[in-house]
Parts: structure tokens; sequence; C-alpha cells
């Protein structure tokens, strides 16, 4: 497993996100791969969370460590707080390398099969105006949509090679709660699902939030339609979901079991998620 101290390129300090973007190739033409890893909220310096990118160069004995680099060694800009450099790295071949680039396979997006009458598929699609996640679900339709429009399309990344994230119910049942989708005025393009006592409380006369998320769903008499149903928290019915707020930038993220477990038990993500507890769970 490589990492700073290992490497000898830093000391590991929580939340630097080594490793966050990786980039390789022969950088140095001396015929061996070299690796660039990004560590976006390293601090060099006063500076925090400036950013910083780590160089292992290639030789025949595998990559060796090499040194660390920020946009002012650089001489790519000031290292100001907050700029994330190395957050995303991409590589790219000169016009005299020998051989044409090699482009990895593509799998296409997976067709998903029909679901019974009454269900609904929602799929998940990541923002990418942000260095960390922050998402959005929507169904078939809307999903197709996006992918369509060149505009969405370069704004939101469909995740899961075109699988649902999870499976609701478009109309109410037994044990099964109401789920509002609602949009945020303060961070353009970020979303929020809600339960009906949450989205009640927000958008109260009183509420202090009422003027900071704006309904979506409503139907043509302006009443409040719910964007799906699902089983309640501790319900015992479904997979469970939980709710994580990113602290970075204070948008949402609802995951299943898996991605629960690995992000709470990542000391890096769980420094910038916070697990709020189960959400809801699904079909």
């Amino acid at each position: 497993m490589l990492e700073q101290e290992s490497l000898e390129l830093g000391s590991n300090e929580g939340g630097d996100l080594f490793g966050a973007a990786l980039t390789a190739g022969d950088f140095d033409s001396d015929g061996f791969d070299d690796l660039i890893v990004g560590v976006p909220r390293e601090s060099p310096g006063s500076d925090p969370q400036s950013g910083a990118i780590a160089i292992l160069r290639g030789s025949s004995n595998g990559l060796v460590p090499s040194r660390v680099e920020e946009q002012e060694s650089l001489e790519l800009g000031s290292n100001e707080g907050g700029d994330l450099f190395g957050a995303a790295l991409v590589s790219s071949r000169s016009d005299d390398d020998d051989e044409p680039p090699v482009e990895p396979p593509v799998e296409p997006p997976v067709e998903p099969e029909p679901l019974p009458e009454g269900q609904i598929g929602l799929f998940r699609f990541r923002n990418n105006s942000f260095p960390t996640g922050t998402y959005i679900f929507v169904e078939e339709q809307e999903k197709n949509n996006i992918l369509n429009d060149p505009n969405l399309s370069r704004s939101f990344t469909l995740e899961g090679n075109g699988n649902r994230a999870f499976v609701a119910s478009t109309e109410p049942g037994e044990n099964l709660i109401s789920i509002y989708r609602i949009r945020s005025l303060d961070i353009s393009g970020t979303y929020l699902f809600v339960s009906e006592r949450e989205y009640d409380a927000i958008f109260d006369d009183d509420s202090n939030q009422r003027n900071k998320w704006v309904k979506e769903g409503l139907n043509a008499n302006g009443d409040d339609i719910p964007e799906f149903y699902v089983f309640g928290a501790g319900a015992n019915q479904g997979t469970e979901f939980h709710r994580f707020q990113n602290r970075e930038n204070s948008t949402f993220l609802f995951a299943g079991p898996s991605e629960t477990q690995a992000i709470n038990s990542d000391p890096n993500l769980s420094e910038v998620f916070v697990d709020q507890g189960i959400a809801f769970e699904t079909l």
C-alpha cells in the first residue's frame, strides 16, 4: 500500500486525500512509466488545503519516490487556501511519441430490467462541479434527458454503469413514507431528499430554511407531490440508505450498505462525510 510517509513524500495527515487522483505516463521520456498522485488537501507551508502532487518516477526496479510539487514550485500560480490543487489529474502524449495512445475499453451502460407496475428505479448522478461528491437521484426519463443534453451531461456523471441505485414505489402503501425532492438555492445543482415531516418543517412559515430551498414535483394545481415512496428508518423491510452531509460544501449523499461501510471505515472519507443515520429503506 502506498502512503506518504512510507514513500518519504510527506507526513500522513488526516484529510490530505492522498491518492484522490492519479495519472501515469512516461513524463521524462526514459522508457519507464511514471506516476503522479494528487494530494488536494495537502497544506504546504501555511496555505491550508491548497493542494499538492507527489511524483514517483518509473525505473527498471519499479516506481521510485521523487518529490512533492505545488502550484508555486511549478510556477503555476500562488498557493491559496482551498485551491485543492491535485484534485483532478490528466496526462497526454507528446506529438513525437512513436505510438498512438491506447484508449481503454469503455463498457456500454447496462440496460436495466423492466420493473413491476407501481415501482420506479432511481439512478445516481454526481455533480462534476465539486471536488468532493454531491449527488442527485433521478428516475429513468430524467436520466435520459440529462444524458442527451450536452450541457447537463458535462455537469453530471451517471454512476453505477447505468445500474439503478435503488428501487422505490410510485404509490403510497403500508409502512411506506413519502419522500420529496427539494433543490438548494444556496448551492446550484444540488438537491436533498426529505421525508414529509422534514419537508413540512423546512417550509414552515417560521422556518429559517424555507428561503434556502425550492420545492420540486408540484402538479398543475401547485400541490406537493412526493418523488417516491419507501420504507421508513427502522422498518426492517428493505435496504437501509444512510444520509451523509459533506462538511466541505454542506451538500448531501445517500448511500447503501456497502458504500456506508466504506465511508465510515475510511478516516479520510469519514472526515468529509458525516453519517446522519438511516434516512429510509428502499424496496
